[in-house]
This record gives structure tokens, C-alpha cells and sequence, in this order.
């Protein structure tokens, strides 16, 4: 008898066995009990149900902190995130704000600038009428310019000689011919003529001993 007691209470240190109600069970957890080393006179010890028990508490334990851990560093990504978004948001606002500011600029400024651009296709009308030309009848020219005539003078892009508005190239290409022999005049194009007759009329260009034009 003591010798089967002494065994069950080793079997009940060792998790090997349970004491129930109705007796002893083998428990759930069962292990082998020891390996006999006869050689050494030695017991080796299977690690017991208890010590596993242990190690998976342990394990639990270390997965518990890890898992503190991420979620403290995802409530912290979660705030940045809230941040971000609000920021984000604000400057979504902020952006709305200064497209509606610039449309309102842009109605303002549309007026003017279809003016101004309506003035330059006019304007232009008058130049590229002289650079098809080159000559244009003064009352022509005003009718197609919105400013002055003197504007466009002082500006150097034309030449006003008489009742004539002259593009500057083609006054400048003219005078390169200078002195014209008068029997030369016939092969001048009908508006270098014209042009010829408003330098003499004005007494920019004259006829030398009858026999070629000069420029005064």
C-alpha cells in the first residue's frame, strides 16, 4: 500500500495523473513519467504538463505586450491620421475658397481684357492692311485704327506723308532707290508712284536738271 501511494502522489506531482471524485484518472496532459538511466542510477525528466503550462502562459504573456504595444503605436497612427485628414481638409477649404476668389477676379477682368483685345484686332487690321499694301489713303487708315494716327507714327510703324499713311518697311525699301532716273518711273509699281508724287508734293524728293528723282 505504500508503495502504490507513494507512486500516485510522484504520478500527481508529475501531472500524469488527476484525483477525482471517483478515484484516480489519467489526465488530459499525460506525459511519460521518466526514463530509467539503470547505468547512472539516474531518472531523466520529460518536461511535465505543468512547466509546458507555463511556457504557453509565458508566450501568452509576451504575445500580450507585443500586442499593447501595437495597439498604443495604432492609436498614435490613428491621431496623425485624424490630424492629417482635418489639415487636409482645412486647406480643401481653403483651396475653394481661392478658386472662387479667382473667378470673381477673372469676371472682373474679362470686361477689360475683351476690350483690349478687341482693340488689338482692330489695330491690327490697320498693320497688316499696310503690310499687305504698304500704302493706304489716310482716310482708310483711320477708319481701320481705334487711336490716333500720330499713336501709330510714334511708335515708328508708319510713315505719314500727305494724305498717304506709308508702312515703315516699304518707305524704307522705296527710298533704297533713290535716285530714280525719270525714265524709270514708268516701271515703278502704282503705288511707288503714288508714293513719289506725296514726296514731291511735299517737297521731300525732287526732280535734278530733269533727269532723275533725289530725296531732299
Amino acid at each position: 500500500y505504500s508503495r502504490v501511494q507513494s507512486i500516485l502522489y510522484r504520478l500527481r506531482e508529475k501531472g500524469i495523473i488527476i484525483k477525482t471524485g471517483f478515484g484516480y484518472a489519467v489526465s488530459s496532459l499525460k506525459e511519460p513519467l521518466i526514463l530509467s538511466e539503470e547505468k547512472y542510477g539516474e531518472e531523466k525528466h520529460i518536461p511535465s504538463a505543468e512547466g509546458k503550462l507555463v511556457d504557453v502562459l509565458d508566450k501568452i504573456r509576451e504575445l500580450k505586450e507585443k500586442l499593447d504595444t501595437l495597439l498604443a503605436e495604432y492609436r498614435r497612427l490613428d491621431k496623425d491620421v485624424k490630424l492629417t485628414t482635418e489639415k487636409v481638409n482645412s486647406l480643401q477649404k481653403k483651396v475653394e475658397l481661392l478658386e472662387k476668389k479667382v473667378d470673381e477676379l477673372a469676371k472682373v477682368v474679362k470686361g477689360p481684357y475683351n476690350k483690349w483685345k478687341e482693340k488689338r484686332i482692330m489695330e491690327d487690321k490697320l498693320i497688316s492692311e499696310l503690310k499687305r499694301k504698304g500704302v493706304l489713303d489716310i482716310s482708310v487708315a483711320r477708319s481701320l485704327a481705334l487711336k490716333s494716327i500720330e499713336e501709330y507714327v510714334r511708335s515708328g510703324r508708319v510713315v505719314v506723308i500727305s494724305s498717304l499713311v506709308v508702312s515703315k518697311e516699304f518707305f524704307d525699301e522705296f527710298k533704297k532707290k533713290f535716285p530714280i532716273p525719270k525714265d524709270h518711273v514708268k516701271n515703278l509699281s502704282e503705288r511707288e508712284k503714288v508714293l513719289l508724287r506725296a514726296l514731291v508734293d511735299e517737297g521731300l524728293a525732287y526732280l535734278y536738271r530733269g533727269i532723275e528723282y533725289r530725296l531732299v
